[in-house]
């Protein structure tokens, strides 16, 4: 936000930040997922650089709202809708390297015994497939390690749906 006069800014920052709150709350999402920091002030004719005579507004105003959140539905419906504050004259920034959205896998050892079950299996089937094609007995497993687990966006435009892979590594006994 901009102005000539600190008072209205901080008045006009309030109103846009009882605006978003009102926003968040009325998309479903508590207070308690969002967090929003202290309002940053700069003044133009602080700067040492340029000329004053060639500044619009001499005050400019920045507020950034986290909301950090488990329901990403929820969240994505409200980023969905959020062109409705700057219809209200709200002015939004989304773009910015330094706040930008993220959307974390925080669930992995939630997920870790069904996708090692998993890769066990699909480990057995090929192991079976090569036992079978060199006319061998596939025998117990000799060795099993759990590799590495990485999570990763589906892609640049949806990354709030995850891809989460393991790798592991399987040596099973054999005999001819």
């Amino acid at each position: 936000m901009v102005s000539n006069n600190l008072e209205q800014l901080y008045i006009d920052v309030d109103r846009n930040r009882k605006t978003m709150m009102g926003f968040l709350r009325a998309s479903g999402i508590p207070d308690s997922e969002i967090s929003i920091t202290i309002v940053q002030v700069v003044d133009s004719f602080a700067n040492d650089y340029g000329a004053a005579d060639n500044i619009k507004y001499r005050y400019t105003a920045n507020q950034n709202v986290t909301v950090y959140s488990r329901n990403v539905d929820v969240v994505c419906s409200a980023m969905g809708r959020v062109d409705i504050l700057g219809r209200e004259g709200m002015p939004l920034t989304g773009a910015d390297y330094n706040y930008y959205t993220q959307y974390l896998f925080l669930d992995l050892n939630a997920a870790k015994p069904a996708m090692i079950e998993q890769a066990i299996t699909n480990t057995r089937t090929v192991a079976q497939k090569f036992a079978e094609d060199s006319s061998s007995e596939l025998g117990k497993i000799r060795l099993a390690r759990q590799g590495q687990f990485s999570v990763s966006d589906r892609d640049s435009n949806n990354s709030h749906i995850k891809n989460v892979r393991v790798v592991t590594t399987v040596k099973n006994y054999s005999a001819d």
